[in-house]
């Protein structure tokens, strides 16, 4: 008699689930449930976005978010510090996580084709930000968790501005041939001159 009363029970239950169970989804967007960061809008056109989220996907639109594609994840990896980098031309960079390591990647085409960048200091580290100068792309600023360089022709050779532990840059601005590059710590000054500033203590050294 239990034993007839507990299967009852158990079909009772399993034909409510069944009956009560969701049948219309509605999007209410991309990401999957992951977080979504670092949404970077094209300057010659506002309407192209891309953002990226923590499960690795990385995310485009070209009519300003009412359609929305997923790059296949051979060409580019999504994570907390990827973001598209523009510039006047058909030049970007991307930071990829390409075997769970930060790469930095540099596109020719506007973004159809990727390729790493493989001469800066420490290949093999993770890196933690790049951006470029929109009008000069060639002229870019690259740092990895202990290092800072500045490279003057697209990546071909590099010059160390900084060697610190636990490096975090906020972010740098191009004005014209000068650079800021500001760190939790310091900031950084770049011109035909650069100029590390940190507490009392200054140093000045040439890129040229």
């Amino acid at each position: 008699m239990r034993k007839l009363i507990f299967t009852t029970t158990i079909a009772l239950v399993f034909m409510n689930v069944t009956m009560t169970q969701i049948t219309d989804w509605e999007s209410r967007g991309i990401g999957g449930g992951g977080a979504l960061y670092n949404p970077s809008f094209n300057p010659i056109d506002p309407s192209e976005i891309f953002t990226v989220c923590d499960l690795g996907a990385v995310f485009k639109t070209t009519n300003n978010g009412n359609i929305w594609t997923n790059i296949p994840f051979t060409q580019l990896i999504g994570w907390h510090e990827s973001q598209m980098v523009y510039s006047n031309n058909q030049t970007r960079y991307m930071i990829s996580s390409v075997n769970e390591e930060n790469t930095a990647l540099t596109s020719l085409d506007g973004g159809v084709s990727w390729k790493p960048l493989n001469n800066y200091p420490q290949a093999n580290t993770a890196v933690y930000y790049i951006n470029c100068d929109y009008n000069k792309p060639n002229r870019l600023v690259i740092s990895h968790y202990d290092g800072l360089y500045f490279s003057s022709n697209g990546g071909m050779s590099y010059t160390t501005i900084k060697s610190a532990n636990d490096l975090f840059i906020g972010g740098s601005v191009f004005f014209g041939d000068t650079i800021i590059v500001a760190t939790s710590n310091w900031f950084a000054i770049i011109t035909k001159w650069w100029y590390h500033l940190e507490r009392s203590c200054t140093h000045r050294d040439s890129y040229y």
